[in-house]
């Protein structure tokens, strides 16, 4: 179980995201495999920045559109492989999937999803 709530420190947007995931490793070849599911909160002031249109756009005859606080459920799945004694290669798949709300701003292709890869080499101390 994993609950995570971010901000913005740069006071750009003013807003936040909390997320709540949940995931369940497993062993399947020398390997940890974990699949998970999450559910992000997006507040209005994050979604309206990344998601909406600027003033400024709307003086250049952009609509205006402010989608508001949305919900983004999503699903991942991880990888994690000993290499040797101290070395760790992970990867991960994700994919989030955009509400209406956001999906309808003039800004956004009308089929968007977050489609995420991360692969990573990690050095574990003792």
């Amino acid at each position: 179980m994993r609950l995570s709530a971010r901000a913005d420190v740069s006071g750009a947007s003013e807003g936040y995201e909390l997320t709540l995931g949940y995931g369940y490793p497993m062993q399947l070849a020398g390997m940890t495999v974990t699949p998970s599911l999450a559910v992000s909160y997006l507040s209005d002031k994050l979604a309206d920045y990344y998601y909406g249109t600027l003033s400024d756009e709307e003086a250049r005859g952009v609509s205006r559109y402010r989608p508001g606080g949305a919900v983004v459920p999503g699903v991942a799945l991880g990888l994690a492989k000993p290499l040797g004694e101290r070395w760790l290669l992970s990867a991960e798949a994700s994919y989030r999937r955009l509400p209406d709300r956001i999906t309808d701003s003039p800004l956004v292709d009308s089929d968007s999803s977050h489609v995420g890869f991360r692969l990573g080499v990690s050095w574990l101390f003792d």
